[in-house]
């Protein structure tokens, strides 16, 4: 496994987080593109990582349905003006559906205090009608406590059990 200060550790923990995180270069040109990032937006990052995001293959659009293309990227807006931003915009699946999300956009830095590219994460909004359905869906399975709301005891140990023997069937990093 990799060391905690090295760059592969870095990289598994970024892989793993349910938000998305992708990074470019100060072109705009995709570096790293995480799981949760394809999770979210359904684009693998084999066909990301390289590519100009510029070309808002995300078809990020704000709140008024306005593509936000080139200039107006919020990734593109973090590197020009070297601000920290955040915004809720929609993305579109790849499957062609769109996504609201919460996105967070900040710019980095070299030792210099250059900027030499920028950081975007964001996650995906759930509405509160589907959480409420969601809740519903549990509770009418039996799955929730019902003093508490939350899983029941047989709930976590099944989703634990399920979660170790997902990570068991993964190949160990040397």
């Amino acid at each position: 496994m990799a060391g905690l200060g090295e760059p592969e550790f870095f990289r598994m923990v970024l892989d793993g987080l349910r938000t998305a995180v992708y990074v470019v270069d100060r072109e705009g040109t995709a570096l790293f593109w995480n799981d949760g990032a394809e999770r979210i937006t359904g684009h693998l990052r084999q066909d990301v990582v390289g590519r100009v995001c510029g070309d808002n293959f995300l078809g990020e659009a704000d709140s008024t349905d306005t593509d936000l293309t080139g200039a107006l990227a919020p990734i593109a807006t973090v590197i020009r003006e070297g601000k920290p931003q955040e915004t809720q915009v929609s993305l579109r699946h790849k499957a062609g559906h769109r996504v609201p999300v919460q996105m967070w956009a900040f710019p980095i830095r070299n030792a210099k205090g250059s900027i030499v590219g920028a950081v975007e994460s964001f996650e995906e909004i759930i509405p509160v009608a589907d959480w409420n359905r969601r809740h519903t869906k549990l509770a009418t399975y039996g799955c929730l406590d019902q003093a508490t709301g939350v899983l029941t005891h047989g709930m976590v140990q099944a989703h634990l059990r399920e979660t170790v023997g997902m990570f068991a069937d993964q190949p160990i990093l040397s």
